[in-house]
């Protein structure tokens, strides 16, 4: 339970993982709220926020501090948009993690008591053609079924004209920003894109004390083979790709990991 605790956190969770070495994508956490402003220390305010991004050259990747399925994980590129995104998100969430935009490519790593149970390789979501609507009217209906699921809709800047193209029918747009599976985006069982992500996905569970977790990384930033970084740890992750894939067979690993940990085999 404190570790599942402690994974819900995402700044605090990054902080243990840099503190033991592990190498994390790090970011700053920001309040949206005056209410128990008095008793946290200065400089994570919303004025901060701005501040923050500033620095970050007016263009960060911005979540939930303990947000869930990509709920509001979106790149934010000038300050009125962020100004916007946080006048959003204030009325669902405490709290933001503001973060670098990063270029790579994601995986998950799932891990059971330290061995790799799998990994997924992770794509956006997208919209497909068909010859007749245009890429906005598309992403219209993507948001209209985001929003069913109780999930924020995702955005692109409203002045950019590709979005007034109509795709011919059967092509496929990518929306850029978070991959989440809830989201729409895709994931694909895959092998481990190299032995380096597997040892990082093994460190970062035993920091957090997890002996079931889902770790999201980059591989290969900014075109480094050698280049990983942790985006987080999940301690309560889906398995609706492996029921996605056929895969009952790790489906029942997990369950009787689950049930052995609670001496019920």
């Amino acid at each position: 339970a404190t570790a599942s605790t402690l994974a819900s956190d995402k700044h605090f969770a990054s902080s243990v993982l840099r503190e033991a070495g592990v190498q994390a994508l790090g970011g700053e956490y920001f309040f949206l709220h005056d209410r128990h402003r008095a008793h946290r220390p200065a400089g994570h305010e919303r004025s901060d926020a701005i501040d923050c991004f500033t620095r970050l050259g007016g263009a960060a990747f911005v979540k939930p501090l303990t947000g869930s399925r990509g709920d509001f994980a979106q790149a934010v590129h000038d300050e009125a948009a962020l100004i916007r995104y946080l006048d959003d998100v204030v009325k669902y969430y405490d709290a933001v993690l503001i973060q670098p935009i990063v270029e790579g490519t994601e995986y998950r790593v799932f891990l059971l008591n330290d061995d790799v149970l799998y990994c997924a390789r992770k794509y956006p979501p997208s919209v497909t053609g068909d010859g007749v609507q245009t890429v906005r009217e598309l992403l219209a209906a993507h948001n209209d079924t985001l929003r069913a699921r109780g999930l924020s809709p995702a955005l692109l800047p409203d002045r950019d004209p590709s979005l007034d193209a109509v795709p011919a029918k059967g092509e496929r747009r990518d929306i850029p920003g978070r991959m989440n599976l809830s989201a729409g985006g895709t994931m694909v069982l895959a092998d481990a894109p190299s032995e380096q992500a597997s040892i990082l996905a093994r460190q970062a569970a035993r920091a957090i004390g997890l002996r079931v977790a889902a770790i999201d990384m980059f591989v290969d930033i900014g075109g480094k083979p050698d280049a990983n970084e942790i985006i987080e740890v999940n301690s309560n992750p889906s398995i609706r790709l492996l029921e996605d894939s056929n895969r009952g067979d790790l489906i029942l690993k997990i369950w009787r990991h689950s049930f052995a940990a609670m001496g019920l085999l």
